[in-house]
């Protein structure tokens, strides 16, 4: 859909349609831009900062300018989404992004969860000493040890669509003993 001169009008004066057919069109861009990773900001917080430059952008674009409202609205949201990650990021900041959980904020379960975790773990052990074949434990073991499939398989002397094959047969393997609880 482009974005016209019109609707960007509508939109300031309050026409929620047309509001919604801007943040419609620049979500895309506003999760992308806000997919980084940054201590102590949550994407949620940086997606609600580019959706609040883009509602800058539209009260504050001049269409006598040169910038088409798509390139002024992607600096703004790409701008707000990275002044909110330096905001973060200063070291005044640093205390609350690097603060470890004290005891009493960590929820604890109780015994009914504990013993319900216990069996579970043991039904996963059951179901991976009996129903794995060797190979299959073998590329799983060095896909829990962080090996990605092309080291995994030059490790084992296979190709690594034998990896994504016993990977993919391993996760069936668990995910029919997990519907049959």
């Amino acid at each position: 859909m482009q974005i016209t001169s019109g609707i960007i009008s509508a939109a300031r004066d309050g026409d929620e349609t047309a509001q919604a057919a801007i943040v419609t069109h620049f979500m895309p861009k506003i999760r992308f831009f806000a997919s980084v990773h940054v201590p102590g900001v949550e994407k949620e917080d940086l997606q609600q900062e580019g959706l609040v430059a883009l509602f800058r952008a539209i009260d504050r674009w001049d269409s006598a300018g040169t910038a088409s409202f798509e390139t002024y609205a992607v600096c703004c949201i790409r701008n707000g989404i990275r002044d909110a990650c330096d905001r973060a990021l200063r070291k005044k900041h640093l205390p609350l992004n690097t603060a470890v959980e004290t005891p009493e904020d960590i929820c604890s379960p109780g015994p009914e969860e504990q013993a319900l975790h216990a069996e579970r773990y043991r039904a996963v052990v059951r179901t991976l000493h009996t129903r794995l074949t060797p190979l299959e434990k073998r590329v799983l073991v060095a896909h829990l040890n962080g090996l990605h499939h092309g080291e995994i398989a030059q490790r084992l002397g296979i190709n690594c669509k034998s990896v994504e094959n016993a990977l993919g047969r391993v996760r069936a393997k668990l995910k029919n003993d997990r519907d049959l609880e």
